[in-house]
């Protein structure tokens, strides 16, 4: 069927948001006298929504509830603050959302992160294109890989799901994209290795976001 929609995944995949992560990750740690990583470290973190990340960021005897519902929250008001000095799209996705924009096709952003960051992060770094809906981590959806965000992008633009690719760069966007009935593109460009996303099913693997124009 004929692409007639693009879902992307944010993080990794629309913005670079790596080094932000890490930072607000690791001054949280800091504050608590808590062993900080690597920032290479937190591609393995990532992609899973925030209590993960909180979860394998704490030391293995410091993962209580009450410590993670701590840090959980201190790393968002931090993240509040460290989003509105903007964070960089990766080279391509100006170009590639303005291919989509001429060619009508509509655009959306799914991701497990908080929505208000998610749509803050569309607002301030991605403010020259339009994307609708943007959903994010929310209480009355499940995290991906469950496919109901994705299915609820596909009832807003009455798209059966065969017609829409999802672009991401994590396993959770492949195993979304598979349990949707999505095609889906996996980006190299982001925070997961190839290995990975094979392991979650992947087949189709673009290099640099312009190669999705390819695909529609």
């Amino acid at each position: 069927m004929k692409v007639r929609g693009v879902i992307f995944d944010m993080d990794g995949t629309l913005l670079d948001t790596m080094e932000r992560i890490a930072l607000v990750m690791n001054t949280v740690l800091e504050r608590r006298s808590l062993p900080v990583h690597e920032m290479v470290k937190y591609r393995r973190f990532v992609g899973d929504g925030i209590r993960t990340l909180v979860e394998k960021a704490l030391p293995e005897g410091r993962r209580d509830e009450v410590t993670v519902a701590q840090v959980i929250a201190e790393v968002k008001v931090l993240y509040d603050g460290e989003r509105l000095k903007g964070t960089p799209a990766y080279p391509g996705i100006p170009e590639l959302l303005e291919e989509l924009h001429r060619r009508r096709l509509p655009k959306a952003i799914l991701s497990n992160k908080e929505e208000k960051f998610t749509r803050a992060h569309a607002e301030i770094d991605l403010a020259s294109f339009t994307f609708d809906p943007i959903v994010g981590a929310r209480p009355d959806l499940p995290l991906k890989p469950a496919p109901d965000g994705a299915f609820l992008i596909a009832r807003t633009w009455g798209i059966p799901p065969a017609g829409i690719l999802f672009v991401g760069d994590m396993p959770a966007d492949v195993l979304t994209a598979r349990a949707a009935g999505m095609p889906c593109a996996a980006a190299l460009w982001g925070f997961s290795d190839r290995e990975d996303l094979v392991a979650a099913g992947a087949t189709v693997f673009i290099e640099h976001p312009l190669d999705v124009v390819g695909l529609l």
